[in-house]
């Protein structure tokens, strides 16, 4: 399998595909995915002051805004998730991360946090700001940027000799075609070194911990994870990795299990997602996320 890495997302993007194609047609098929990911990222950035999102967030309640098929399905995917968790993932914190120094403001004048339900309402891509807030969608936007990748991947393959692919974004990550494909899961206590391995069979795989972002801010312990129920940062020491049909929704599902503490929410079932909290030993990884 031949591999092609960029930086996007905020992190590494690493695109294999097992193919036969000459390298030239190689080439030019993972340069398109990348663009999707790429077009995706200048979707949805929250630091990208041209983005999207950040058109959104500068709206004033009452004001409307067309989307692209892209951010409208993303904010729909977020409105459901948001529902089903009870509030658990919820990108309406954005404020607390601006606050904590994580993300650039939108505008001057700091909102409140609110439930994202709160913030707007979506009829046929048009978008209604209902209420003064600022949305991040880096807990979900990322793992769609895979999936649309490897979507594309998948559906040039009628066209092209492409027998397999996997597109990983910083350890969210997407399978086809490779079956039983091997992935080291970190050990939270020990980031840079493998705790076990998972083997992945057309499907996604992603991992949400605090190791990397934690620091001392104002005399607090802060993260880029926040818990929507108490507007606190989240500190574990633990990790969460949820498998799921898609890389958008094991994305947004690890939020909801780091800030939990808990793997078997009633609707994870119905999602077709299983979820494991870290570190456990090698066999409960398997057998948690099997």
């Amino acid at each position: 399998m031949r591999r092609r890495a960029r930086p996007l997302l905020g992190t590494l993007v690493e695109i294999g595909v097992k193919s036969d194609l000459p390298d030239d047609a190689f080439n030019a098929l993972v340069n398109q995915a990348f663009a999707r990911v790429d077009h995706i990222h200048h979707c949805m950035s929250f630091h990208d002051p041209n983005s999207e999102l950040s058109q959104i967030n500068r709206l004033s309640p009452g004001q409307t805004m067309m989307l692209s098929e892209h951010t409208a399905q993303v904010l729909n995917s977020a409105l459901q998730i948001a529902q089903w968790s009870g509030g658990l993932f919820n990108p309406g914190v954005a404020p607390r991360l601006v606050a904590w120094g994580y993300s650039p403001p939108p505008e001057p004048r700091m909102p409140a946090c609110r439930a994202v339900e709160q913030l707007f309402q979506i009829h046929d891509r048009v978008l209604t700001k209902t209420a003064s807030g600022w949305v991040d969608l880096g807990g979900i936007a990322k793992g769609y940027a895979v999936d649309q990748a490897l979507a594309f991947l998948r559906d040039t393959a009628s066209e092209h000799p492409v027998d397999g692919a996997v597109v990983n974004a910083g350890g969210d990550l997407a399978v086809f075609g490779l079956p039983e494909f091997p992935v080291l899961i970190r050990d939270p206590a020990q980031p840079n070194q493998a705790l076990g391995t998972l083997y992945l069979s057309d499907q996604a795989l992603a991992t949400s911990a605090c190791y990397y972002s934690m620091r001392l801010t104002e005399g607090q312990t802060r993260s880029a994870l926040v818990n929507p129920w108490t507007l606190e940062a989240v500190t574990t020491a633990r990790s969460a990795s949820v498998r799921a049909p898609t890389c958008m929704l094991a994305d947004a599902l690890t939020k909801v299990v780091i800030t939990s503490g808990h793997i078997n929410h009633p609707w994870m079932e119905t999602l077709g997602a299983k979820a494991c909290l870290l570190p456990e030993p090698a066999d409960m990884i398997a057998r948690g996320l099997s």
